[in-house]
Formats: structure tokens, C-alpha cells, sequence
């Protein structure tokens, strides 16, 4: 994983869970799983476990633990995050009148697998002083289960 190479996402509408098993598959454009004007398509990458890490109004944290492999690595393996973050490429689309590849709102949300270090462990987190809603942790199992019983919550 390349902490450099970031993928911009969309928040899409909420769909039933039957839409987790849809694979290989191409939607029409103005058809459901579709745009207006564009194919849309479905292809199932990999498929594990989800735990959820720090979550804040325009940051989440997951750590994903993908059964797949490609080339010899898991696809989808360690910690993610997603992060709002302003769309500077917005005003370069209207200036130039190209189309907007990241689309039209103030906000971009960009993914990424970044180092490995939790969020409520990083510098950062501890000089806003951030922490996780009581009774919540934002640490992995597999860090968790290393933390004395008498300092879990």
C-alpha cells in the first residue's frame, strides 16, 4: 500500500444488503446502480472483516482484513481512512470549464491506506486531545488484546 495514492469516493444512498453480494455486473445509464448519463458497475474486490477505528465529522478510520490476494498481496489489508478534505479541484474545473472530476460540492472525500499507526495514538490525536467516546475503543483487536485488562474499556 502507497500512502501517496489516494482514490476520490462518493457517498452513495443507502441500498439493501443484498447489493454486498452483486458481482460482476453492469448497470445501464439512469438505471439503478447507474448515473444519468454513465454505466455504472459492480465488481466484489475482496471481502473480510471491518473494524472501526476513529471516527470524527469528516474522518474515518477503518482497518480492513481482506481474504484476497493480488500479486502476492492482500488487497485489502490494514488500516483505511477517508477524509473530507476541500476541493481544490473544483475551482480549477470551473476556471478551465473541464468537467468536474471530483465533483461539484465545497468537499472531496479521498481514500487511502496510510501508515499503520492508529489515530488515537498519532501526535495529532493527543495534542487536540482527542479520545473515543466512553466505552468505545478506536484500536484494532489486534492492539487491543495487548492492552492490560486493567486499562481496557
Amino acid at each position: 500500500h502507497d500512502p501517496e495514492r489516494k482514490a476520490v469516493c462518493f457517498k452513495k444512498a443507502a441500498e439493501p444488503f443484498s447489493w454486498l453480494t452483486i458481482d460482476n455486473a453492469t448497470f445501464p445509464p439512469g438505471t439503478v446502480g447507474a448515473t444519468k448519463d454513465l454505466f455504472g458497475y459492480m465488481y466484489i474486490v475482496d471481502k473480510g472483516k471491518i473494524e472501526y477505528g476513529s471516527l470524527k465529522p469528516h474522518f474515518t478510520e477503518l482497518y480492513l482484513w481482506g481474504t484476497k490476494k493480488w500479486k502476492g498481496k492482500r488487497i485489502m489489508w490494514g488500516r483505511f481512512v477517508i477524509r473530507a478534505l476541500p476541493n481544490v479541484w473544483r475551482k480549477k474545473s470551473l476556471e478551465t470549464g473541464e468537467p468536474e472530476k471530483t465533483g461539484k460540492g465545497y468537499l472531496v472525500h479521498m481514500a487511502w491506506f496510510p501508515d499503520e499507526e492508529p489515530y488515537c495514538l498519532s501526535s495529532r490525536a493527543v495534542k487536540k486531545e482527542w479520545i473515543s467516546p466512553v466505552g468505545i475503543s478506536a484500536l484494532p483487536e489486534y492492539i487491543r488484546k495487548q492492552v492490560p485488562e486493567e486499562f481496557q474499556y
